[in-house]
């Protein structure tokens, strides 16, 4: 057998121990409570971040009153919040990063623009 085949039959198996991983992870985070998804509702962020939905739901809308001012703020599109995809309504579904706003929060707040 060649080191080439070697090689190639040594990283399928680190790709077979990384997947049992991975799924072993989500198991975990499914058990504690945690979402797989960085992008939750409102609703779910404030329970993950102590927060209140309102006051999420008050801080996107500040941020998207400074966005189309063209005005600085900390939270971005696209990146703390959006859109839901697909959203066939005529009312705004918002989506929440909360691994993004979790990072976010943990600046001290006189250096964030909200």
């Amino acid at each position: 057998m060649s080191s080439q085949s070697q090689r190639i039959e040594a990283l399928e198996r680190d790709h077979q121990l990384l997947l049992r991983k991975y799924e072993r992870l989500e198991e975990i985070l499914r058990v504690v409570g945690l979402p797989i998804e960085e992008w939750v509702s409102p609703r779910v962020a404030a329970g993950l971040l102590n927060v209140s939905d309102s006051w999420i739901r008050q801080r996107i809308g500040e941020a998207e009153d400074r966005r189309v001012s063209r005005k600085q703020t900390s939270l971005k599109y696209g990146t703390h919040y959006r859109t839901k995809p697909n959203c066939q309504s005529q009312r705004v579904d918002w989506q929440v990063n909360w691994r993004k706003w979790n990072d976010l929060l943990s600046n001290p707040p006189e250096s964030l623009i909200l």
